[in-house]
């Protein structure tokens, strides 16, 4: 196993290193002593296989078995961020989350998102706009984008679109409910730290690594799946025909509100229900 005071034994030995250069190993030994603790903590049984690496690939390690065991964490490293003089900054700091909630620079964006996720946030009132930082732009040419796809349809969508209380209350239960959901992850308002919170809102944020957070999160992580699961296959039904499927779903929306789909009816129901109908017939 390679630890950073090999790393720094050796470069003792290899020629007489910079005082920045010791500064940087001594500081990323200090650092190796709590990552282990957080190894202890939460993957105990996995320690060799997550320490067996250099410091970078410690870090990757930890985050696979820590996606397996609770939950994902952002993954740093793929996007480059690891800070190479310091490896276990990232994840030691705060427990490093993969935040995925809209922002303000994701608002304007979204006329490159894809076909199905375009027609849902279209049907969506603009969260910024509501809340006092006006700037119709980015709807304008959310809906213009969308116009491209399903030509007049856009024409049938209010104004200002619909505030997710709304379409709760006209899709809960129906096959349509994705798109209630996509306006809950619009205004942040899912109730899930991954789907409301944006990156900017974690910088320089803490979130604690401690039991309980870590156990409340991994309880989440479930109902965030359920809800991205939601959103995401009604994307993907829509783009399969988007033109007819998007007239479906806005047909759902305005014709009275939801076209619900019976639940089943168990035997007992069935027969009760028979039993009453003849009752009603005979009288």
């Amino acid at each position: 196993m390679t630890l950073p005071l090999s790393v720094l034994a050796r470069s003792l030995q290899a020629a007489p290193p910079s005082l920045g250069a010791l500064l940087t190993l001594i500081a990323g030994a200090e650092g190796f002593e709590d990552f282990r603790k957080l190894v202890r903590e939460y993957l105990p049984d996995a320690e060799h296989d997550i320490l067996a690496g250099q410091p970078r690939e410690q870090v990757a390690a930890f985050a696979q078995y820590f996606r397996v065991r609770y939950f994902p964490l952002h993954d740093s490293q793929e996007w480059g961020e690891v800070d190479d003089d310091f490896p276990y900054n990232d994840v030691l700091s705060q427990i490093p989350i993969r935040a995925s909630g809209i922002s303000w620079d994701d608002y304007h964006e979204l006329e490159a998102w894809s076909t199905g996720l375009q027609l849902l946030m279209a049907l969506v009132s603009d969260p910024y706009f509501e809340l006092g930082e006006p700037d119709e732009g980015a709807r304008v040419a959310l809906l213009e984008s969308c116009a491209l796809k399903v030509d007049e349809l856009v024409k049938r969508i209010p104004k200002k679109g619909w505030m997710p209380e709304e379409l709760h209350k006209r899709l809960d239960g129906t096959r349509y409910e994705g798109a209630a959901l996509c306006a809950d992850w619009l205004w942040h308002q899912t109730d899930t730290p991954w789907l409301d919170l944006t990156y900017e809102d974690l910088d320089g944020g803490g979130l604690e690594w401690c039991r309980e957070n870590v156990d409340w999160f991994t309880q989440q992580w479930p109902r965030v799946l359920a809800i991205e699961g939601s959103i995401h296959a009604l994307a993907a039904w829509l783009e399969e025909d988007p033109e007819r499927r998007f007239r479906e779903l806005l047909d759902a929306i305005r014709d009275g509100g939801p076209r619900r789909a019976r639940r089943p009816r168990t035997l007992v129901e069935v027969f009760t229900n028979g039993d009453k109908s003849a009752e009603e017939a005979r009288a």
